[in-house]
């Protein structure tokens, strides 16, 4: 998957409910309460994708999905990882979710009215890149201004590292592993090196050795 398409709340609630997600993240991730899964939601969502074309109608009560739906329903149940990133300014915030399961990957960022937009990532990058392309530009923009990673999978839950500048350009690093030894007065590219190992240590199955 590595085109881009759009789906409201109810959409995707449909998606979760198809794709068992139990033990899956993807739920609390999406701040999806018991409301946003109800069944008049979902079967809202269902109509939505079929006047979409997303969804076909297949034999008796089943629906065939496109191709881009099943590789995102295949991301929200079995993700081998989830990546969260926060980006928060005075006065503005944004984010995203990195899913990846097998050859599937896709970050899925909340928009306005309750949308979201999934953007499919090559799975022969490095699954770094996309996030910190999120976070650079946002922090060079915004200052004073955090973006902070937190990773969820088998082999860690909750893990997070933060980059932080302040107005004066003076950049910061630390690590939920080991605060006390946060970095500061850092230049630009320093912090987003010290991000870029911090992720790569949390993701090491996922990140390229060389």
């Amino acid at each position: 998957m590595t085109d881009r398409i759009s789906l409201t709340a109810a959409e995707l609630a449909f998606l979760l409910s198809v794709s068992g997600t139990s033990g899956s993240p993807a739920p609390d991730l999406l701040g999806f309460t018991d409301a946003d899964r109800t069944e008049p939601v979902i079967a809202a969502g269902l109509g939505s994708l079929l006047l979409r074309h997303l969804v076909a109608p297949g034999q008796g009560q089943q629906v065939e999905l496109a191709p881009e739906l099943v590789a995102i329903t295949e991301g929200l149940a079995r993700p081998r990882i989830c990546v969260q990133v926060g980006l928060v300014a005075d006065q503005t915030a944004d984010g995203a979710l990195l899913f990846e399961s097998g050859i599937v990957r896709f970050l899925l960022a909340p928009r306005a009215y309750r949308c979201f937009d999934v953007t499919g990532v090559d799975p022969a990058v490095d699954r770094r890149e996309p996030l910190l392309q999120l976070a650079r530009p946002f922090l060079d923009a915004h200052r004073p201004a955090v973006a902070s990673f937190t990773a969820h999978s088998a082999q860690v839950q909750n893990a997070w590292v933060t980059v932080s500048v302040e107005a004066d350009d003076r950049w910061s690093f630390v690590s939920g592993s080991a605060p006390d030894a946060a970095r500061s007065t850092l230049t630009a590219d320093e912090a987003m090196e010290q991000i870029r190992d911090a992720l790569g240590t949390l993701l090491p199955e996922l990140s390229p050795t060389a």
